[in-house]
Order: structure tokens, then C-alpha cells, then sequence
């Protein structure tokens, strides 16, 4: 696993020769923006000869809605969009030619119910990019000790739950 300060989001792949690269981080920027573009297009190119199944958390808008296009766009790869509120989630699926699945990183229930669909409707998984997470505004009146406990509720901890529910969905790829 490799760290990066580039990104606050978290960005799983699963790749032919490393099964899981995490990118974590700070704070979004473009060379990050432009890696994570140049690797969704060379997931695309490997994948041409077969279908593989891609999750990617907060795809409703901004760069998970991004990765998601190109995932779409490269071909070969059927994307799953997976967030939390029901409306806005079937309304980017359907932009993006994706699936939709209803996830909230702030339930183990709702963590939990997810790996199941995932697991039961196709069987595994081949990419995981993980780009769900909140943020405070920064005219929120919420003082800063009480932003940090629902933050890395969802940030941290709800992240690594659906990464570690996923995982057996990973390792269970053809493409190793």
C-alpha cells in the first residue's frame, strides 16, 4: 500500500499486478485528479477483453462522479454508484449508463447490507475507488471537536468497514 498527501478521498484499485493501492491524503488537487484519470484509463484498456465490476462510493457528483465517467467511457467495465441518498444516486447512475446501489458510510447496517448486494448480484469485485466522505463547510457554526467525531466516522472508519467487507469480494477477481 502506498500513501499519498495528495487526497483527502481514499482511491482503492484493484490491478493485475497489485491487488489494492490505497491514495490517501489532505486535500484534492489536480495532479491527483489527473492520476486517478490516467489510471481509470488504463484499468479501461486492460479490461477491453473482459467485463470487469467497478464500485465507486459518493459517485453522485464531483470527482467520484468523474471516475465513474471515465470508467464508464473506457468500456469493459460496469460501474456500480454507490451512495447514499436514493435520488441523487439513481439520477447519476442513469447519466453515467451505471448501476445504483444505496450506501451510507455512516451505518454498519447500511455497510454491511451493501457488501451483501454487491456480493450476491455479481459474485466479485475488480476495482474499488473509494471517494465517499463528508466535509464541514467552513462557515459551519459546528465548533471543531464536535466536526471531527462524525468525520471519521464516515471519512475513516466507514471507509475502512466497506473496504474490509469488500475485500474477499476483491480477492475473488479473476484478475489477479
Amino acid at each position: 500500500r502506498n500513501a499519498s498527501p495528495l487526497c483527502r478521498r481514499s482511491v482503492l484499485l484493484a490491478r493485475p499486478r497489485f491487488p489494492a493501492l490505497t491514495f490517501t491524503g489532505l486535500g484534492c488537487s489536480r495532479s491527483y485528479a489527473g492520476f486517478a484519470s490516467s489510471r481509470m484509463a488504463a484499468v479501461g484498456r486492460a479490461a477491453a477483453a473482459t467485463e470487469r465490476l467497478a464500485v465507486v462510493t459518493g459517485a453522485n457528483k464531483g470527482i467520484g462522479w468523474h471516475i465513474a465517467d471515465q470508467l464508464v467511457k473506457a468500456g469493459g467495465v460496469k460501474v456500480v454508484v454507490a451512495c447514499r441518498d436514493p435520488t441523487l444516486g439513481e439520477k447519476a447512475a442513469q447519466e453515467l449508463g451505471a448501476q445504483f446501489e444505496q450506501l451510507d458510510l455512516a451505518s454498519d447496517e447500511s455497510i454491511d447490507d451493501f457488501a451483501k448486494r454487491v456480493a450476491s448480484k455479481y459474485g466479485c469485485l475488480d476495482i474499488l475507488v473509494n471517494n465517499a466522505g463528508l466535509a464541514f463547510k467552513a462557515a459551519d457554526p459546528t465548533p471543531f471537536e464536535q466536526q471531527t467525531g462524525p468525520t471519521l466516522k464516515v471519512n475513516f472508519w466507514g471507509t475502512t468497514r466497506l473496504t474490509d467487507a469488500l475485500l474477499p469480494l476483491l480477492r475473488a477477481s479473476p484478475v489477479q
